[in-house]
């Protein structure tokens, strides 16, 4: 049976270990689902509307990972709408909790940027 996550767990895991899998290659590596799959696995929100993701980085590793919950019907993604985030610091010493708002939707939307901060 695989291992019960907390959001505990995986809080703990990626900033004791992240810096040291940043080092190895990104593709492929199986680490990096503490962030991707695993909240995914680990909380059961099928009877709600909230969201949960993760990310390492597409294509190499991010500077700062993060793990997100949304709610469906106020953000599709995290590109657009608010939504709570545990955001880690650089050096991995310090956890986030903050709330934040996608902007990609209207920087890709509305031009020129100008445009975009006004509808923002």
């Amino acid at each position: 049976m695989a291992k019960a996550y907390t959001i505990r767990d995986i809080l703990l895991d990626v900033s004791e270990n992240y810096l040291v899998e940043h080092k190895n290659k990104f593709g492929n590596n199986p680490w990096k689902d503490i962030l991707t799959k695993v909240p995914k696995k680990s909380f059961d929100f099928t009877n709600t509307k909230l969201k949960i993701s993760g990310s390492a980085g597409q294509g190499r590793w991010a500077a700062i990972p993060w793990i997100s919950l949304r709610d469906s019907e106020i953000s599709h993604s995290t590109q657009q709408g608010f939504y709570l985030a545990y955001l880690f610091s650089y050096d991995m010493k310090e956890i986030y909790l903050s709330l934040n708002q996608g902007s990609t939707f209207y920087k890709n939307n509305f031009k020129p940027t100008s445009t975009a901060k006004k509808k923002y």
